[in-house]
């Protein structure tokens, strides 16, 4: 899993948003069987939704 904190330190979004609570329902809605476990891992779920929140 990529680390999806680091681009959010600076503005104080970690400090007031606990985004981690959003992590099961985030999972649930993305959740997809693969077919292979070839190609790129996916993206964090908790920093695509951060990344739709500052857009």
């Amino acid at each position: 899993m990529r680390n999806s904190g680091m681009f959010f330190h600076g503005n104080g979004l970690s400090a007031r948003i606990d985004w981690e609570a959003f992590r099961p329902e985030l999972n649930r809605i993305h959740e997809k069987n693969r077919k292979s476990k070839a190609g790129a891992k996916p993206f964090d779920v908790v920093l695509m939704f951060k990344l739709l929140v500052l857009q």
